[in-house]
């Protein structure tokens, strides 16, 4: 927990001066939604992730660390990021979208007051640097294809999750 404002001795404190988290807010701060992202199923609010990029030959990245969730629906999280890790998330979805099988999801934290961020270990492209500075189109392209490449996803788990439950059933009760 830390002040969002310089305190002064006899400062009367109430929650609004206080923020829960230990991120500090800075002028760079900014809340950002997120849909192409794979959930973990039981994600709270106020939980903490990490968001990781796996490839299809089983590297596995940490993009972002240690973000609470300020909300979430059923596809879609809201996080707050620093100018640096936007710009890695932008860089991070881009190449997602670009290689075949690569997949952007996050893991939560177990007891996140006692461990510590995880150190991120992506380093965004030349090349996708390169397309993102040439392109200021292709964040928006990459991130409608995931989030639909997602949807599908998500979608394909439902419908074999209703099928399991159907092939549990005998025939005569279908």
């Amino acid at each position: 927990t830390i002040s969002k404002l310089n305190l002064t001795k006899g400062t009367v404190l109430s929650k609004t001066l206080i923020n829960e988290s230990n991120e500090k807010i800075t002028d760079d701060l900014r809340e950002q939604e997120f849909n192409m992202i794979i959930l973990p199923q039981q994600l709270d609010v106020g939980a903490y992730i990490d968001i990781r990029l796996r490839l299809d030959n089983g590297q596995d990245y940490i993009v972002v660390s240690k973000k609470c969730v300020n909300n979430i629906t059923e596809d879609t999280i809201w996080i707050n990021l620093y100018e640096d890790e936007i710009l890695t998330m932008s860089n991070a979805i881009v190449e997602a979208y670009k290689m075949k099988g690569a997949k952007l999801y996050a893991t939560t934290y177990v007891e996140p007051g006692n461990q510590a961020n995880a150190i991120p270990t992506y380093v965004p492209s030349g090349e996708v640097i390169n397309l993102i500075n040439s392109d200021k189109n292709i964040r928006e392209e990459a991130k409608r294809a995931l989030a639909e490449r997602y949807t599908q996803e998500l979608r394909a788990r439902r419908e074999n999750d209703i099928n399991a439950r159907l092939n549990a059933h005998s025939e005569a009760a279908k």
